[in-house]
């Protein structure tokens, strides 16, 4: 964390909505709303990238927005170099 970046609260609903959508967690302890978002859309994002973007490995992508980085660490395994920007708003 960067002298810059304000503190994680859970008073703060962009830290809730990372909480939300963690998929380090385990399976049971998904919501039902994060694991239809996990199961059903990221495969279709996957196959896409599969399919129209194969040679991934060494490309830099960006995840904005990234909450805990699920998307950016499956991103990584792909053999992009990820950077994940998740700033919750200042108060």
């Amino acid at each position: 964390m960067s002298l810059d970046t304000p503190p994680r609260t859970v008073d703060n609903p962009w830290d809730r909505l990372s909480d939300y959508f963690n998929t380090s967690k385990d399976a049971d302890d998904i919501p039902a709303g994060a694991a239809d978002n996990i199961c059903i859309a990221w495969p279709v994002f996957f196959r896409f990238i599969e399919a129209h973007m194969p040679l991934l490995q060494g490309k830099r992508a960006l995840d904005y927005s990234c909450g805990a980085g699920g998307f950016a660490q499956r991103l990584r395994a792909y053999g992009c170099h990820v950077t994940g920007i998740d700033a919750p708003p200042r108060r």
